[in-house]
């Protein structure tokens, strides 16, 4: 059955037997790494695909014999998902791809719940691994060659970050794969990361002229806010009572007798709590107009609101502050850049399925069954 070509993807093999967990952790990370050579990991590769047979000259002839595609056998338990130019994508890369797109938020510092296994994240993780191909097919198509140097410069990095030649080999042994297989793996890369820096990368350009006017535009939203933070002792008493003055009054004595004058150290009784509390002008139009009025430090006399009195306290006021545009130059330059580079993947990949003929086997919830 013709389904692979000469190591289009990586496809990591299940050894006979079962696996200690520790040693799975330990390949999986090192796969992630692996991923990682990739400049456009989180947009491109992400994840390995396909069987990761080691390119050879044998095979090259054998994959033109074939039109397009190897003989490599899949796994008894995967099965292909989707074909690119004849390029078979198995289900085993399509889930490793599927695991690194659900991590993704957790890596980019969002915090709560991730829903798995959706049809949204089958889609995206499918159509990586279909652009991950076309890019690698692109660069064959040119001839591209990564040189043995190049190669062996990635593969001892690997070995560092797997922590030293026993461990590397070790964790090759976890994935059931060779060192040459390896090898094929990080020169695929290579290739795409290449590819991509040429085509994406290196097409990108902002200005600083371009980087000014989007901070002109922006002004209003480079401000530190203004900060009105009061302690604020709120009354439960009839505001329209005279008893109720003569006892906040009497509460207002006994915070400036205080050494410290600190709302905080009076004893409650019941008519009162004390609490702190952050102003906003459009918000509390009550009582901002009134703390305004005080310097930091000093007590307010009597508040009288709509419903209820309060004594204030202001603890700090910082007025709002534009950012100047040095100190925000390099963030607006940064969302540029990633904005314009989002835009090109996207011409870039158009203009790359536009020529391809990808087919979709099944259901997968990605963007076409046939294109």
């Amino acid at each position: 059955m013709n389904e692979h070509r000469r190591g289009t993807a990586v496809r990591m093999k299940r050894p006979a037997g079962g696996r200690d967990k520790a040693s799975l952790m330990a390949a999986q990370g090192f796969m992630l790494f692996l991923c990682g050579l990739v400049v456009c990991l989180a947009t491109v590769v992400s994840a390995g695909s396909g069987d990761g047979r080691p390119e050879t000259a044998a095979g090259q002839a054998k994959a033109a014999g074939d039109g397009g595609q190897g003989s490599a056998q899949a796994g008894p338990s995967e099965s292909v998902v989707a074909r690119v130019n004849g390029v078979s994508i198995m289900s085993g890369s399509l889930e490793r791809m599927i695991r690194v797109v659900e991590a993704e938020p957790a890596r980019q510092g969002h915090a709560g719940p991730v829903e798995t296994n959706t049809a949204e994240i089958r889609g995206k993780a499918l159509d990586r691994l279909i652009f991950q191909e076309l890019v690698f097919q692109k660069a064959e198509s040119e001839g591209m060659k990564i040189s043995k140097a190049d190669i062996d410069v990635a593969v001892e990095n690997l070995k560092a970050r797997a922590g030293g030649e026993e461990s590397y080999r070790a964790q090759l042994k976890a994935m059931a794969r060779t060192e040459d297989e390896m090898r094929a793996s990080v020169e695929r890369s290579l290739m795409i990361e290449r590819l991509y820096r040429r085509e994406v990368t290196d097409r990108i350009s902002v200005t600083e002229e371009t980087v000014k006017e989007q901070y002109e535009r922006n002004r209003d939203k480079f401000v530190i806010p203004e900060v009105t933070t009061v302690i604020d002792v709120v009354f439960f008493l009839d505001p329209a009572s005279a008893d109720s003055l003569r006892k906040v009054q009497e509460i207002r004595e006994k915070i400036l007798a205080n050494k410290e004058e600190d709302p905080w150290s009076l004893e409650p009784d019941g008519t009162f709590i004390v609490r702190e509390l952050g102003l906003k002008k459009n918000r509390d139009k009550e009582l901002y107009p009134e703390a305004r009025k005080l310097r930091e430090g000093e007590l307010s006399g009597v508040i009288r609101t709509h419903d209820s009195l309060h004594l204030l306290l202001l603890k700090k006021y910082s007025p709002e502050k534009q950012v100047q545009f040095e100190q925000v130059k390099s963030l607006i330059e940064q969302r540029l850049r990633a904005s314009e580079k989002d835009e090109r993947i996207r011409e870039w990949e158009a203009e790359l399925r536009k020529v391809a003929n990808i087919e979709i086997i099944g259901n997968q919830g990605n963007k076409g069954v046939k294109e």
